[in-house]
């Protein structure tokens, strides 16, 4: 989160200017970095999911009654589809002027989704001197890059691969070979479900495996179940699956079956995903 002065001082700090006062209110010197105390990136640096985006700004010109200044400011980071991220950050700073100009600088980071959408995102910032009244807003864009696709138009199971366990990042081959007695991991994600208004959702999936005949030969069909809300939609949730092949299976060739539904959306999906059992 950002932080002003106020109540976190590690984040933010007083610079004080030695030029003449700045006759309106500005923002100025604003910078967006990957690494707090950032000068600045190129327009073609990407920020990607879990990334944080580390923000600063100078607030110059305003005004004084009573020997005191006032401000306010908040900020909004949204999407390239100017959907808000993050709730507004937003704080008053207030000091009893010295005779010397006053120039807050304001730093802090948000962190980018762990499902981003590609494109421009951007901090909307603005500031109000309660003093004076005036206020003035900037925008500043950042570009990010996400690996996932756009959301599915419906309820959609998407990302699929087989691992040897729980703890491997090495996903597997395209129909691969497991042995008698071995555990079958699988990750993905649902996509295109629903949300209630408050970015709510409610997904169920389940797990079965088929032989070639089409006979089930497990089948567990509320595997996991998952409700929960977010200020920021999701648009992708992540999905595991654990099966034990009994040692008396035969050899040959299965289908793996993972049935989902959005009870929000109330759609149902199934897909099927083809492995082989060795001698």
């Amino acid at each position: 989160m950002l932080r002003s002065l106020c109540s976190w001082s590690s984040l933010a700090y007083l610079a004080f200017a030695c030029s003449a006062w700045a006759q309106y209110l500005d923002i100025e010197e604003v910078a967006v970095s990957d690494y707090e105390g950032g000068l600045g990136l190129p327009a073609s640096f990407e920020f990607t999911a879990g990334q944080k985006v580390y923000l600063s700004f100078r607030i110059a010109g305003m005004g004084q009654a009573d020997a005191k200044a006032a401000l306010r400011y908040e900020v909004n980071y949204v999407d390239c589809e100017g959907r808000q991220v993050v709730p507004t950050i937003a704080a008053n700073l207030r000091r009893a002027m010295t005779g010397r100009p006053w120039n807050p600088v304001v730093r802090g980071a948000v962190e980018i989704p762990s499902a981003p959408r590609s494109g421009t995102h951007s901090f909307r910032i603005a500031v109000t001197d309660e003093v004076t009244k005036q206020t003035v807003y900037t925008s500043v864009p950042f570009e990010v890059r996400s690996d996932f696709e756009d959301p599915a138009e419906t309820l959609s199971i998407v990302r699929f691969r087989f691992f040897r366990s729980d703890y491997s990042d090495t996903p597997l081959p395209v129909r691969p070979e497991f042995q008698r007695g071995n555990e079958i991991w699988g990750r993905f994600y649902l996509t295109g479900f629903r949300l209630n208004e408050k970015n709510e959702y409610n997904l169920q999936y389940g797990v079965s495996l088929r032989d070639t005949l089409g006979r089930i030969i497990f089948n567990e069909p509320a595997a996991a179940s998952e409700t929960k809300s977010f200020f920021y939609a999701k648009t992708h949730v992540p999905g595991v699956i654990n099966v034990s092949l009994e040692r008396s299976i035969k050899p040959g060739a299965y289908l793996l079956v993972i049935s989902a539904s959005d009870v929000i959306g109330n759609q149902k999906t199934a897909a099927e995903f083809p492995f082989r059992v060795g001698e």
